[in-house]
This record gives structure tokens, C-alpha cells and sequence, in this order.
């Protein structure tokens, strides 16, 4: 899923059990919009790994590639918050 918010991409992959493709198809779709495949580059861009179980080496590649992980629906609206900086009201 692909969130546009202003001039803010959000990439979020949805899936139940996190794996490593998985934070490759996030890596994967951060470089076509930064080569702009939106028409225009967002100012800012980034990715979510939302599943309800991750395993620890996805946990330290989506570190390396600094992509955030949401266990929960809760997790992933704190996260999405977090990265557009609204309080929440």
C-alpha cells in the first residue's frame, strides 16, 4: 500500500508473517518513488514492515534499511503519525 500525504510517501507492506521479501518489496518501492515514478519526488519517504508476527532478522534488516515494523493496527497509526509529526489530539 502506497499512502500519499501531501508531499509524504508512506510505503506500507501488509502481510501476516513478516519475511525478508517482504522488506525487500519495501526497499524495492522506496527506490521507484525516489526515482519518481509518483511524477515528483516526495520530500520525504517511508517504509512499514506491518505483520503480526516478525522475525528477529527481518526486525535487524528493516534496522539496516530503516524501515519501521507495526505489529498492530494501533502500532502501525502510532508509526504513521510519528513519520507525518500530527499529535494525536
Amino acid at each position: 500500500m502506497l499512502l500519499l500525504c501531501g508531499d509524504v510517501a508512506i510505503i506500507v507492506e501488509e502481510t501476516g508473517r513478516a519475511e525478508l521479501r517482504d522488506v525487500e518489496k519495501v526497499v524495492r518501492t522506496e527506490e521507484l518513488v525516489q526515482r519518481g515514478a509518483l511524477g515528483s519526488t516526495p520530500s520525504k519517504i517511508a517504509g512499514i514492515v506491518h505483520g503480526r508476527s516478525i522475525d528477529p532478522m527481518v526486525s535487524r534488516r528493516c534496522l539496516q534499511d530503516k524501515i519501521a515494523t507495526a505489529g498492530c493496527r494501533e502500532d502501525l497509526e502510532r508509526k504513521i503519525r510519528k513519520i507525518l509529526d500530527i499529535e494525536r489530539y
